[in-house]
């Protein structure tokens, strides 16, 4: 019984998860974003379509190789974690960054 109890609390979330999204073209430039993705940019007023994503989340310049393998079906999956964001309020935010692909680019 006592470890059951353990395994809930171990296990329990502490706070919900909300996935947010960015699309990119083969120029890095945004085509389609989620309702509020733009409170995770470095740069949120860049978070626009049609924008290069570089200006709103410098932590994609030089990983364009990494990103292009991804795009092209080349390379499975990338991922960034435990990014620090932080705001006006003094909150830090910690944040993943995966970049994954389904379809592959002929």
């Amino acid at each position: 019984m006592k470890d059951q109890v353990l395994n809930r609390i171990l296990n329990k979330p502490s706070f919900p998860r909300k996935f947010e999204h960015l699309k990119l073209d083969d120029k890095f430039l945004i085509i389609d974003t989620s309702e509020q993705v733009q409170r995770f940019a470095k740069r949120p007023e860049e978070v626009i379509r049609g924008k290069d994503v570089r200006l709103s989340f410098p932590k994609f310049i030089g990983l364009e190789n990494i990103l292009k393998a991804v795009l092209h079906g080349e390379r499975e999956l990338f991922e960034l974690q435990a990014i620090e964001r932080g705001s006006e309020y003094n909150i830090h935010l910690y944040i993943d960054i995966s970049s994954a692909n389904s379809m592959k680019i002929n």
